[in-house]
């Protein structure tokens, strides 16, 4: 049975700059695709930063992955890797002053185990999870562990200028 790994994220553009780079200088083969369909099957739409996917990216270790799969569609349109090969990257999304949570996820296919360990390393070395919700029965906060805010982000949300959302969830930087 396949291990996944997936960890809910609040990044600004500038958390997520960050954190590419920094992979990046870890993995210096890590390319970011795009979600979208393929110009062709031996042509994946690699693009020069996260802050360039439009909501769904990708991390391709070409070291580890030198190929990845492809599916050619009914109507001739080509899609590529989904996850397993590459860590998905779904960008968080703001709007009217709110950030939407995203998240890294992946499911770890054998070889890539070392990698996703590094992934994770740098994203918790460069986030952190000082993060609650309000609990309206008891009035208390609760923790919320496995939510990663960028410094960005969190800068943001204590000033008050951002709000943190993640579906119905209201999430607080903790005091």
């Amino acid at each position: 049975m396949a291990r996944k790994k997936l960890s809910p994220v609040l990044l600004l553009p500038e958390d997520e700059v960050a954190l590419q780079a920094e992979i990046t200088a870890a993995h210096p083969d890590v390319r970011v695709l795009d979600s979208g369909p393929w110009a062709d099957a031996g042509t994946p739409p690699v693009l020069g930063s996260i802050t360039e996917v439009r909501f769904t990216g990708y991390l391709w270790p070409t070291a580890l992955q030198p190929e990845l799969p492809v599916e050619v569609r009914s109507n001739g349109t080509v899609w590529g890797v989904e996850t397993g090969k590459a860590v998905q990257w779904s960008r968080c999304r703001a709007a009217d002053g709110t950030l939407s949570a995203g998240s890294l996820g992946v499911v770890i296919e054998p070889g890539m185990e070392e990698f996703v360990r590094s992934v994770w390393r740098i994203l918790f070395r460069l986030t952190s999870n000082d993060l609650v919700r309000h609990h309206r029965p008891t009035g208390e906060h609760v923790r919320m562990p496995t939510f990663r805010i960028g410094p960005h982000a969190l800068a943001e949300a204590r000033a008050g200028r951002l709000g943190l959302m993640s579906s119905a969830l209201v999430l607080h930087p903790a005091d």
